[in-house]
């Protein structure tokens, strides 16, 4: 049964909504004004959190937040405290379970698209019927699992959402030839003693003989590989000419290293993000498949974003920002580029999906924020522009922090950043334009960079 499906009229006062497990009102704090908590579900198991600011502080608009991992729980403070300062109401689901996804066929269907769906439709009925009108517009925003949210939302549920922010979407398989369980470093990097091969503390002299290589391309050594597929490094250049040496690679070490970057998906740069992330001294024994109710193809069709044809969105008139780091150790950053490569042929050529969706890719960049790029960027508000004013996103502005100055995961709060807590800013393009330097100004300023095509 879907909750709280009540006529857009008069204002529902918090705690008289009905068809919710709970709703309160919570009393402002610091710079949270006074919001109603609204704690629901939908049949079967799909539960979900909703804040919403009291009237006089609503923007008018509601948004959807991701979750990540396996989900299984409703991470309301992280996902929605932001966003409720700014006076979003907002949602987030654990989307469909509170332990494994997989335990059961319906939790494996809620995981792999039902729950965002379901929720978001609860969501907004309960905000219509607190405010007395629908949301002028909605939006979805989430990373990793969150960002195959996101594209499931683009591609099966295309009247949720105004707008929608993708970044590092997991588990894009059939894209880049592979499936969604793609090998761990550790496996990869395990020899027959069941011990690591390449020892991570060889990795950082193995990045910066990369970055020697091809950092320079884009036309500025800054310790970032603008476009990691143009990078020709030849990993035998490491090979120990005699023992093994701190400072060069033994043969077995090259062979894994090769396959991390072959197998793995992994692009050239990435690699102090293996390290104690999917890299391990002592690597775990290889874990056990989950068992599942249904077979592979089974699993891949219901949680896979595999659908390049995303004329029903563009028909409903969204827009998609994707967003992807190319330092990233978790979703490889292949077949995202692959996806968008091939829903640019669906829908026409770059001029066509352009007109609704656009990629960016982010140098130096780790998985969802982090790393040594500039990987803080206002996704929200570049969508807003778009959606709201029709302002296409040329281009997304990425600043590095200083140390220890930590702004929100997608740079909600970024327009509060003082410069002076800035250590650089850079240019992203839409894919499959890259940043180069223009040749003078400041290296370390956005303004300094302009597009030029992948190939040149």
């Amino acid at each position: 049964m879907l909750l709280a499906a009540w006529p857009a009229c008069a204002q529902t006062p918090c705690e008289k909504l009905v068809g919710v497990v709970s709703a309160k009102t919570v009393q402002a704090s610091g710079a949270v004004p006074a919001y109603c908590a609204v704690d629901g579900v939908v049949d079967p198991a799909d539960h979900f959190g909703l804040w919403m600011p009291e009237a006089a502080q609503w923007n008018g608009k509601y948004i959807v937040r991701g979750c990540s991992g396996s989900c299984g729980f409703v991470a309301m403070k992280p996902a929605c405290s932001a966003h409720v300062r700014h006076g979003y109401a907002c949602l987030t689901t654990d989307m469909g379970h509170q332990s494994a996804p997989a335990e059961t066929l319906q939790s494996e269907v809620d995981f792999g698209y039902r729950a965002t769906h379901v929720t978001a439709v609860a969501g907004r009925a309960i905000v219509s019927a607190f405010y007395g009108k629908e949301p002028k517009y909605a939006y979805f925003m989430g990373c990793s699992t969150g960002g195959r949210q996101a594209m499931i939302e683009a591609e099966r549920f295309p009247r949720d959402f105004d707008g929608i922010i993708a970044v590092a979407p997991a588990n894009m398989a059939p894209f880049s030839g592979g499936t969604s369980m793609v090998p761990t470093i550790d496996d990869l990097n395990r020899g027959a003693d069941g011990k690591a091969i390449l020892p991570s503390r060889k990795v950082p002299m193995l990045h910066r003989a990369v970055l020697a290589a091809c950092d320079a391309k884009d036309g500025v050594a800054d310790g970032l590989i603008g476009n990691p597929p143009a990078c020709l490094f030849d990993l035998a250049s490491l090979l120990c000419k005699g023992g093994d040496r701190e400072d060069c690679l033994t043969a077995p070490q090259v062979a894994a290293a090769q396959r991390i970057y072959k197998q793995r998906g992994q692009a050239l740069g990435s690699e102090l993000a293996w390290i104690g992330t999917h890299l391990h001294d002592n690597p775990p024994s290889p874990a056990n498949p989950l068992a599942s109710r249904s077979d592979p193809a089974t699993e891949e069709s219901l949680i896979n974003p595999a659908d390049p044809d995303l004329h029903p969105f563009k028909a409903h008139g969204g827009k998609l920002i994707m967003a992807q780091g190319w330092a990233d150790a978790s979703v490889m950053p292949g077949p995202v580029t692959d996806y968008y490569r091939v829903a640019m042929a669906t829908m026409g050529g770059a001029a066509s999906l352009q007109s609704f969706a656009r990629l960016f890719m982010v140098p130096g960049m780790q998985h969802c924020s982090g790393g040594e790029g500039a990987y803080a960027i206002n996704y929200l508000g570049a969508l807003e522009e778009w959606v709201e004013h029709g302002h296409a996103p040329d281009r997304l502005i990425g600043v590095h922090p200083k140390p220890g100055v930590n702004p929100d995961l997608f740079g909600i709060d970024l327009p509060l950043l003082k410069p002076d807590n800035i250590a650089f800013s850079r240019a992203y393009f839409p894919y499959p334009l890259i940043a180069a330097y223009a040749g003078h100004g400041n290296p370390d300023d956005a303004r300094s960079y302009v597009p030029v095509r992948e190939d040149k």
